[in-house]
């Protein structure tokens, strides 16, 4: 409970009793409780302090900023006027208060020596105080919590402006409205809420088992690492519309929350027809399941059923449900003529698109000419450069390799659904094309097909492509050869299999859920590199040998990577991150399994679910990490070269 120290002018120094440096939800009911002992009662303005909790700290992982400051150094708005002042008075504590003006500010009002000692910012005694009753009373830029959250108002968006103008204030109104559906359904105590939420509240009871005929839905409303808060009710009906977005309706028997244990399984190497056959099973409901479909799905299952385990997989193989609750007919997506028209002020950072020549692209036509072109007929030829030279197909072209379509000009807009709402209704198959402000030629001015959608608190996200002509893909051939007996390994993979992975790729049966580059951390949701390519596997997935002989070493990462298995082979050292098991240190030749699947063993809360995270970088330049090839993360996967 809070204690009261004395300034020497009399001015009170409020105190945490906190044991420790909590992190994670325990951090959150610390900071919950003492919200409450600073008179903060309001629901929405407690679930936007955890939210500034999450994106400041990572709740408690981070109680000093990682940067060393440095950039900081000379910045006279924070008050940084001496030599060194930047590294000194960086971010720290839950609110990672930054410069030598705020560190005055903050001590004086608690009373404490935080220009002598600015560490004692990260003491969880002052930390959480200065969190709590720095928003409420306006430390930080002069605006206070009730400016912008009180009852019958609630900014989240705004409110980023209580501690650091507009910097990610989308992404923090999203982590805000999470932490709000926590609060509602029960997980911590938090008084009273301005606006009274009477059915949310959570009997402890396992709720009974509904009786009826058809299939049962679950909503997941709130969870805890172990609980999961739900309204369950039963399928009535599916509706699809013409763009391909099917609707589920349903009759509530009876209204229920309840909590039950949180349930996770992976579906590893699911067709679109056993998932079908597995509702089948179930249900007893006809459905017609279409022939020589044999793609292959990771299903990652939370609380699921088996129903929303088969739309997923229909959309991954690029079919849409259709039908009732007595039969169901499985079809292709058909492509929309729906266009979504896309501005600049609804990009959000992270949005690329273009070309890249791949070598299985089929180039048509030439384009010649005896001189440099000017800059005054660029325009005029670069429509024809780009429809000829590019073998570009019409937008309704069906992607098949195996005869000759294939996917070119990618790209991935990340786009703002605030200023966008429209999206909402945008599905796999429509098109999309870029407002006249973007156009830089007469070619800019195609339209796009989509292959994928995904929404999250504040941004959503389209991924886009042109049908373009490929070379269809050759047989496989073993590669072997030597003596009798012996494997010849290939130094070079072939030019199909150097490429690198994108999300939602399949490589021997095992999906792509996280690829190289720049993302938001599913956990700590801040933007960050991520530095190889994460494959959805089951805990205990087999990984092997890449090359004919290796030298294994292993070690733990306590940086987050777990257990890690390193090699190095034809001048490329590799990582396989989060093993649940590594063999013993020492030579291993072709096909030799060294390690399996695992997520972060002694780590907890570090990864989601279990995968495998795949690393490779050239070991004369070891610093240099580089997208994965497609080929490598197949070969670690069965033990096989590509071919």
């Amino acid at each position: 409970m809070l204690t009261e120290t004395k300034k020497k002018d009399g001015a009170p120094t409020p105190k945490a009793n906190v044991q420790g440096r909590p992190r994670g939800d325990d951090l959150a009911r610390e900071i919950v409780d003492e919200a409450k002992r600073q008179g903060i009662t309001q629901l929405e303005q407690i679930a936007y302090i955890l939210a500034t909790a999450q994106h400041e700290s990572n709740m408690g992982q981070y109680w000093e900023e990682i940067a060393d400051g440095t950039a900081y150094d000379g910045r006279a708005d924070l008050g940084n006027t001496l030599p060194g002042d930047g590294p000194r008075y960086k971010g720290m504590g839950l609110v990672h208060i930054t410069g030598r003006r705020n560190y005055a500010l903050v001590g004086d009002k608690l009373g404490i020596p935080l220009l002598e000692k600015p560490e004692l910012a990260k003491e969880p005694k002052y930390a959480l105080v200065i969190l709590t009753k720095g928003m409420v009373e306006g430390w930080f830029t002069g605006r206070t919590l009730d400016r912008y959250i009180k009852p019958g108002l609630v900014d989240y968006v705004g409110a980023r402006r209580i501690v650091n103008g507009t910097d990610r204030a989308q992404k923090i109104a999203g982590h805000a409205r999470q932490w709000e559906a926590r609060l509602r359904a029960g997980e911590f105590a938090t008084g009273e809420s301005s606006s009274p939420v009477a059915a949310n509240k959570v009997s402890s009871v396992v709720p009974p088992v509904l009786k009826g005929q058809g299939i049962r839905i679950k909503i997941g409303i709130g969870f805890t690492g172990t609980e999961l808060v739900t309204f369950e009710y039963f399928m009535t009906g599916i509706r699809t519309s013409a763009n391909n977005s099917t609707r589920i309706t349903g009759k509530q028997l009876r209204f229920m929350l309840g909590k039950e244990p949180r349930l996770s399984k992976i579906y590893q190497g699911l067709t679109l027809r056993q998932a079908a056959k597995l509702l089948q099973r179930e249900t007893q409901i006809k459905i017609d399941i279409p022939r020589g479909e044999t793609k292959v799905s990771e299903v990652i299952n939370f609380n699921r059923n088996t129903y929303q385990n088969l739309l997923e997989v229909a959309q991954q193989s690029g079919f849409v449900v259709r039908g009732s609750t007595d039969k169901i007919k499985i079809q292709p997506i058909t492509f929309g003529d729906k266009i979504l028209e896309v501005k600049r002020n609804q990009l959000l950072s992270g949005s690329y698109w273009g070309d890249e020549a791949t070598s299985n692209r089929l180039i048509k036509g030439k384009v010649l000419t005896d001189s440099l072109v000017s800059q005054e007929t660029t325009d005029e030829i670069l429509d024809e450069i780009n429809q000829l030279a590019a073998g570009i197909q019409p937008i309704k072209s069906v992607i098949d390799e195996g005869k000759g379509i294939g996917k070119g000009f990618l790209g991935r807009l990340v786009i703002d659904p605030y200023r966008t709402p429209e999206i909402l209704t945008i599905k796999p198959g429509d098109l999309v094309k870029f407002s006249k402000e973007f156009v830089y030629s007469s070619a800019m001015q195609r339209n796009y097909r989509i292959s994928e959608v995904g929404h999250s608190p504040g941004a959503s996200v389209l991924d886009i492509y042109l049908p373009v002509a490929v070379k269809g893909r050759p047989k496989k051939k073993a590669i072997t050869g030597g003596k009798k007996g012996v494997s010849k390994v290939a130094r070079e993979l072939p030019p199909q299999w150097k490429v690198p992975l994108k999300k939602g790729d399949t490589v021997a049966g095992f999906r792509v859920t996280s690829p190289y580059g720049l993302r938001v951390h599913p956990l700590s949701g801040r933007r960050k590199m991520h530095w190889g390519v994460d494959i959805g596997a089951q805990t205990g997935t087999p990984l092997y040998v890449i090359g004919d002989q290796i030298t294994l070493k292993r070690f733990f990462d306590h940086a987050g990577g777990g257990n890690v298995a390193r090699f190095e082979w034809a001048g490329i050292t590799f990582d396989y991150l989060h093993c649940a098991e590594i063999a013993r240190e020492g030579v291993y030749k072709a096909g030799a399994q060294i390690a399996t699947v695992g997520n972060t063993h002694g780590l907890p809360g570090v990864t989601m679910y279990p995968h495998l995270h795949f690393q490779q970088r050239y070991t004369n330049e070891f610093s240099e990490k580089v997208s994965p090839f497609k080929g490598y993360v197949y070969w670690a996967l069965t033990g096989k070269p590509p071919v």
